[in-house]
């Protein structure tokens, strides 16, 4: 059985630096960052409020994303705040993807609600300008995650065409995007509503999912699927070594093995939330309104 380490108080989120030396815990008022060895507080932030956050590629910066429209990132050297930047003429709740560029010289972020429209844009923003360049703005689609794929040396985004009839079903897509010249290579899909797309790049395999109430897990191109209609699925997340897959359901975590979708363990916690690997895959790190949990994974 997975062996829970440490627990926290309420956390929205907990992510690990790529390092494996820092945790940061998010809760609706402030980000702690905590030594991973001895879960000893090393900073507390309060400027970003109810926020995501990401660590940089060298695990120098932080960047956190508010849901009120608002990127801070963090020099985590001299543990302060040092660059801001506001999503102008924009009122919508921002929870969509963003992530660092590989050479940490750019936040990708994605931005919903343009010009008041229920649409998206693509904003690739120089942190040391803090200059932002967008992509797609006013067409008709919705960006909803976003991930760096090495061997491709581009990001992998997904999200729906939304049509302007209003009447037509949205359809889902993901896209290969150039983050230095801005060329895209869209792929519609015959998924319809709000499929999003992970890639598991050691195994060079889309995996496909039901963003709000995951009821099934699609491996692109091959007849394998995960059946999660009666587990109350809310999120999955892939192993680092794409090996296996956590899915985070009502008041539990099950793991799976990848190859083929066979079930591994469950963890019970207490309601809903984020899960994500420590960079080794020997940690699962599981954040909910109620607390936040860091369980040792080697003895399963």
């Amino acid at each position: 059985m997975a062996k829970l380490i440490h627990k926290f108080k309420r956390s929205y989120f907990l992510k690990m630096s790529g390092d494996g030396k820092t945790i940061a815990q998010v809760n609706a008022t402030q980000i702690n960052l905590f030594n991973a060895e001895t879960f000893e507080q090393i900073a507390q932030f309060k400027e970003m409020k109810n926020s995501n956050v990401v660590f940089s590629n060298n695990n120098s910066m932080l960047c956190a994303k508010t849901t009120d429209r608002k990127l801070g990132i963090y020099d985590l050297g001299t543990k302060q705040l040092i660059k801001t930047f506001s999503i102008k003429k924009n009122t919508q709740s921002q929870d969509d993807g963003f992530c660092f560029s590989p050479d940490d010289k750019k936040i990708i972020n994605l931005v919903y609600g343009c010009e008041k429209t229920l649409l998206s844009y693509i904003s690739v923003i120089d942190i040391e300008t803090m200059q932002e360049k967008r992509y797609f703005e006013g067409e008709n689609n919705v960006f909803r995650t976003v991930q760096y794929v090495h061997q491709k040396q581009k990001f992998l985004i997904s999200g729906f065409h939304r049509p302007k009839d209003e009447i037509t079903e949205n359809i889902s897509f993901y896209m290969w995007f150039d983050w230095k010249t801005g060329e895209s290579e869209f792929t519609d899909t015959l998924y319809i509503d709000t499929e999003i797309f992970v890639y598991a790049e050691k195994l060079d395999k889309i995996v496909v999912c039901k963003e709000f109430g995951i009821k099934r897990i699609e491996i692109i191109n091959e007849n394998k699927t995960l059946d999660l209609s009666e587990k109350q699925a809310q999120k999955i997340t892939l192993s680092n070594d794409n090996q296996t897959i956590a899915i985070m359901c009502k008041n539990k975590v099950e793991l799976y093995n990848f190859s083929d979708f066979r079930q591994l363990t469950e963890i019970e916690i207490d309601g809903w939330g984020d899960v994500s690997f420590s960079p080794d895959d020997k940690l699962l790190l599981v954040g909910t309104w109620n607390n936040g949990y860091v369980v040792d994974l080697q003895s399963i």
